[in-house]
């Protein structure tokens, strides 16, 4: 019906699965994964614009 427009998507962090895999995004800047604690969070890191 060409009605695609009319549906968004959201994209979110799958905490669940970043604790499953804690090695692949080991490399991550600003994901630190801990073992033993209930805590998530994701730092975003400072980036300058260049302008």
């Amino acid at each position: 019906l060409g009605l695609q427009r009319f549906i968004r998507t959201k994209q979110e962090i799958n905490k669940e699965a970043i604790l499953l895999e804690p090695k692949a995004v080991a490399g991550v800047a600003g994901i630190t994964v801990k073992s033993g604690i209930e805590d998530f969070s994701i730092i975003p890191f400072e980036q300058e614009a260049g302008i």
